[in-house]
């Protein structure tokens, strides 16, 4: 393809403007989706595509929505849809981080919303740590050892204004 010198600028500009880049990602997402069905089909004759799905992810703070091409046999899987489902698993592990770190349900979704530029409700937070609360469930209802060596006692010991004012008057 031979550009002018304008072209490129109008095709940045373009792409500048708010969802410019999200458009790109869509179409390359998809266009990888094709060629990768295209070398499958010829790999498998006598199967055929056969129209597409719509499908949806999220990253970089926006949704992006495009067309999962499908075959006749239903056996093509773009490899390109793995990489997105691990970024959802990655989530859901950032989700368990933080929530162990003692973050509410909420927080999470605020430090998701800033992340992710997508709200996260308590409900989607709460689905994406349910596999974290067997394993605490399980930790908690686990058997203890009869004897232990070894107790560790931390505490916090407040006092009042007044008490602090005691305790300097008795030292005077």
């Amino acid at each position: 393809m031979n550009f002018t010198k304008e072209e490129p600028d109008v095709f940045v500009k373009h792409l500048n403007r708010e969802k410019g880049l999200q458009d790109l990602m869509e179409l390359l997402i998809e266009s990888m989706m094709r060629a990768e069905r295209w070398d499958f089909l010829d790999s498998n004759p006598g199967n055929k595509g056969n129209g597409f799905l719509l499908g949806k992810s999220y990253g970089n703070g926006r949704v992006l929505e495009f067309r999962i091409p499908r075959d006749r046999n239903g056996n093509f899987h773009p490899a390109i849809l793995a990489l997105l489902r691990d970024q959802e698993v990655e989530r859901e592990q950032l989700a368990s981080s933080l929530y162990c770190k003692s973050l509410t349900q909420s927080q999470v979704g605020e430090v998701f919303g800033e992340v992710y530029g997508k709200h996260y409700s308590k409900a989607s937070i709460s689905r994406m740590i349910e596999y974290l609360k067997a394993d605490v469930e399980q930790w908690l209802t686990r058997s203890l050892e009869s004897y232990y060596p070894i107790l560790f006692v931390d505490a916090i010991h407040i006092i009042t204004a007044k008490e602090v004012l005691k305790t300097r008057h008795s030292m005077l």
